[in-house]
């Protein structure tokens, strides 16, 4: 069959369809790149909060208007947004031939096999998920060659009252640092790959549950040592997890990316303790001041919410103070989603839309002047640029990122030369800087 796909939500969201894919080319699928086109359609939801949810729905009547038309004939849904909203979808949507768990992409190919037959699927019980590749799972790559993401870890031990990842994701699950090492070895010898992106829903667990103790240093020095790759991120750190081991793996090892993404979701310790993060204002800032005077070169990423229920202007004036004190280099903002079957659902005090939307827009307004600040001291210094992609219309121009911008999330450089590859490294002399963006020249 000709299998069609579409990708939404997060990168681990990105593994787990990478996994589907692989399983079925591995059965003989053919998977192809226009999904208007395929037999059948796989869209991997998200369903994290209202906006991703919306986004979700409305991929799904697009491919059931593509299947009415007659241009895919089957339609499989898979992910989260299937995981909790489990009997609403199979009622409203019954154009869609199969709906799976987030924990199910190890029936991927029963489920296309039955399809491609002319078959109905039984229906799905959704049992909590429990499924997790490993460095045996096949992947159909959907980064580019030189950068890939590998999960270490699956759902979450976190109880925070906004969040209702653990609801759909499942119990905290660990692969094994042989399993990942593997992974990246495996990944190598298929890729030009010079970059991996380590992820979990809290990459700062690492090891609770499969060595009763904090391992995620030990993973780190170990791959860093292999000599596989020269960029190896960790992406997603809690502040209340935080180890004085990791700073010391960071100074002392060269292939760990100088970039640390901790996000604190706020800085009001009323708010945090509501959040139930586990963490004060004062903690934060003394991890955060730790880091930047044990590595002064680093780049600190982080992510805060904004209205969340009961929060007061001295609440918000709080994280404002804090925003500028600590000076993120790169700063992601969420407006607060009420979601269902989370603790913050029924807590009183909601914050209006138009207030949400105008505390929003000062932090954004707030970091933009601190991120073209920051970016303004790289003007003059040479930097390693990992080239991505090239102007279609410029020889001369091309597109990457540093040590210190994760795919996706941050900026970029545009970087004048001539003869470059994607896929490999140039030293790049930076001569302009602009709010979240650097442009330079290559040397």
């Amino acid at each position: 069959m000709k299998i069609g796909y579409v990708s939404l939500g997060c990168a681990r969201n990105v593994v787990d369809l990478e996994v589907m894919l692989g399983l079925l080319r591995q059965h003989q699928h053919e998977v192809t790149l226009a999904p208007e086109k395929a037999d059948i359609l796989l869209i991997n939801t998200c369903g994290f909060i209202r906006g991703a949810v919306l986004e979700s729905v409305d991929v799904i009547l697009e491919a059931v208007e593509w299947k009415r038309k007659g241009k895919i004939h089957k339609i499989v849904v898979s992910g989260c947004l299937s995981q909790r909203y489990q009997e609403d979808l199979v009622r409203e949507l019954p154009e869609v031939d199969v709906f799976l768990g987030s924990g199910e992409q190890g029936r991927i190919a029963e489920v296309i096999e039955t399809l491609s037959k002319g078959m109905e699927c039984p229906p799905t019980r959704w049992p909590a998920p429990r499924f997790f590749y490993s460095e045996d799972s096949p992947r159909f790559p959907l980064t580019p060659p030189h950068t890939a993401f590998v999960k270490i870890s699956e759902g979450c031990l976190n109880d925070c009252s906004f969040c209702i990842i653990p609801k759909i994701r499942g119990a905290y699950r660990e692969r094994s640092m042989e399993s990942i090492l593997e992974e990246v070895r495996r990944l190598c010898e298929t890729r030009n790959l010079k970059e991996v992106n380590l992820i979990g829903q809290d990459t700062s667990l690492y090891g609770k549950r499969l060595y009763r103790e904090n391992k995620l240093p030990e993973l780190l020095r170990r791959l860093s040592q292999s000599g596989l790759v020269p960029w190896i991120r960790i992406l997603y750190l809690h502040p209340a997890h935080f180890t004085e081991a990791l700073v010391e793996v960071f100074q002392s090892e060269p292939n760990l990316c100088p970039y640390i993404d901790i996000p604190i979701q706020h800085a009001s310790d009323r708010v945090l303790s509501s959040m139930k993060r586990e963490c004060t204002q004062d903690e934060i800032r003394t991890i955060l001041l730790k880091l930047r005077k044990a590595l002064p070169e680093f780049t600190l990423r982080t992510s805060v919410m904004v209205g969340y229920p009961g929060e007061s202007e001295e609440d918000f004036e709080t994280l404002l103070q804090f925003i500028e004190e600590i000076r993120f280099d790169r700063l992601g903002t969420f407006i607060f989603s009420r979601e269902e079957k989370t603790d913050a659902y029924s807590l009183p005090h909601q914050v209006p839309p138009e207030v949400k939307q105008k505390r929003y827009d000062r932090v954004m307004t707030l970091q933009r002047e601190i991120s073209r600040h920051r970016l303004g001291h790289f003007v003059g210094q040479t930097v390693e640029v990992l080239i991505e992609e090239a102007d279609p219309k410029d020889p001369t121009l091309w597109i990457g990122r540093t040590r210190g911008d994760a795919p996706e999330v941050d900026g970029q450089v545009f970087v004048h030369g001539e003869h470059l590859r994607i896929g490999e490294m140039t030293p790049v002399k930076i001569r302009d800087s602009y709010d979240y963006d650097l442009v330079g020249d290559s040397v």
